[in-house]
């Protein structure tokens, strides 16, 4: 959306034409997206800090396979990338593989995560600012819709994941 050297065939971004056109003042834009959550409970996953990519045109939640494995076990959930997905919930999130400048794993921060911000674009200083929402509309979805084990509870609204950063 605002990055010239992302946008496909050089063609002008929405941002830039706005902004020629005088619609836009300056290059700054936000989003809030609504939210999501599982459980009442932090996750704790990059709390030492992690590098990531904000991506509005990404749905999921892409995080490094040693948290997917530490999601699964927690709720009970088995990946099966292969299924028809007949009576089983779809996470909105997935391993990644990509590596980060420093050789840990970069997360893709889709509208998965988004729906819990308020997300703040400022381009022309390349810097990008979140705040938690204030607005919700989560529902608990029972463990038995999704075939989970009796314990567990996964709040939706649509989707699927809280994680604390």
């Amino acid at each position: 959306m605002a990055y010239p050297s992302l946008a496909v065939g050089g063609t002008p971004t929405v941002m830039q034409s706005r902004l020629q056109q005088d619609q836009l003042t300056q290059l700054l834009f936000s989003f809030y997206f609504s939210r999501f959550a599982i459980g009442d409970q932090a996750t704790g996953w990059c709390s030492q800090g992690c590098q990531a990519i904000v991506d509005m045109g990404t749905f999921l939640l892409a995080v490094s396979q040693q948290y997917m494995t530490s999601f699964l076990q927690s709720t009970g959930a088995q990946q099966n990338e292969n299924g028809d997905n007949n009576n089983y919930c779809m996470l909105g999130i997935e391993a990644s593989y990509l590596p980060s400048s420093s050789g840990e794993p970069l997360w893709i921060l889709g509208n998965v995560f988004l729906k819990e911000y308020y997300s703040v674009f400022d381009v022309a200083n390349n810097h990008v600012g979140f705040a938690l929402s204030t607005l919700t509309s989560a529902r608990q979805l029972p463990a038995a819709a999704c075939n989970l084990p009796k314990d567990s509870a996964i709040a939706l609204m649509p989707l699927w994941l809280r994680a604390a950063f």
